[in-house]
């Protein structure tokens, strides 16, 4: 529009300068009204062409309107337009942006969520997004250029609340990678597509990654969370013991078996070798035994009836009976 403007300006004075310059037969006059219809030329053509070339930042996109309507979109560097149309640069690259879910920080906060068993969180969630060229003129179509207030911002507000619902406040901080990935993948799905020309759906923005920063309870309730887990600690510490305790005593009850066992075992080869020593003990041969274990070096017993028993195998009367 700004460009029909001044170009209807510079026709004005163009055939007014022109008018005069004719109606003028010599003189200054006419030379002054001359020069001025050459500088409104030479100054539209350099209003048409700082009009008609732009720049565009790496990481962006140029957005062209015109009259208002959306036509289609540029790439990086120098780049080119019909004068009439506007150019509006959109960011392609990794963006950030934090949220703070504390009803009790500086400011308001924007709303804490909320866990299973209704106590209040605290978070800080960020969100690394960035805008898809192919979906860029869709996106901005539908929201006007506010495709992250309109669209991602109250995504994730919702979808953390969602999330954080369904896990008790004690149980974040053992399953807080778990919620920080279903956030992230519900987020994914919920944004990563909009709505396009009749109705196809065209990859708008893209969530590259989601962190929690800060996961967080009202000051009670960290404290009942700390004792109840300083309370799972101790029992874990006491199981342990128990434990420990058993497997000592199952170690001296298997001890004492293997003793018992070797007892009888011993008890058992004990009999078995006097068994066989009383089948092949003879009562010379326990004689002989004992007289020697008494005095190895006799020679001659008496034995009753007045018999020599030793060393002689068979009992000879004593003085010649």
């Amino acid at each position: 529009m700004g460009w029909f403007v001044l170009t209807g300006l510079a026709i004005v004075v163009f055939v007014g300068a022109l008018f005069v310059a004719r109606t003028v037969a010599k003189g200054e006059t006419r030379a002054g009204a001359i020069g001025i219809a050459v500088l409104t030329v030479v100054g539209w053509v350099g209003a048409t062409a700082l009009l008609s070339f732009h720049t565009v930042e790496n990481g962006h996109i140029g957005i062209v309107k015109q009259f208002g309507s959306i036509t289609g979109t540029t790439g990086e560097g120098l780049v080119n337009t019909a004068p009439w149309q506007s150019l509006t640069q959109v960011s392609v690259r990794n963006e950030l942006r934090t949220y703070t879910m504390n009803d009790q920080s500086e400011g308001g906060g924007q709303g804490s969520a909320v866990s299973r068993d209704s106590q209040p969180v605290f978070l800080v969630v960020q969100v690394n997004y960035s805008l898809v060229r192919d979906g860029a003129v869709d996106l901005y179509r539908e929201t006007g250029g506010e495709y992250v207030e309109r669209i991602l911002d109250p995504a994730v507000f919702q979808i953390t609340k969602e999330i954080t619902a369904k896990y008790k406040a004690i149980e974040f901080a053992a399953n807080r990678e778990a919620i920080r990935q279903q956030i992230e993948e519900a987020l994914t799905k919920e944004v990563g597509k909009v709505s396009g020309i009749g109705g196809v759906r065209l990859d708008a923005i893209r969530v590259n990654n989601v962190s929690l920063k800060n996961v967080a309870f009202t000051e009670a309730l960290s404290q009942a969370i700390e004792q109840t887990v300083e309370a799972e600690q101790q029992a874990k510490r006491e199981q342990a013991k128990v434990q420990i305790a058993e497997a000592v005593a199952r170690q001296q009850i298997a001890e004492a078996q293997g003793i018992a066992k070797s007892n009888i075992v011993r008890a058992q080869g004990d009999a078995k070798a006097n068994r066989l020593r009383q089948q092949s003990l003879t009562p010379l041969l326990v004689q002989q035994q004992a007289i020697e274990k008494l005095n190895p070096k006799v020679q001659i017993i008496v034995c009753p009836p007045r018999t020599v028993c030793i060393p002689n195998t068979g009992a000879l009367p004593v003085d010649g009976q």
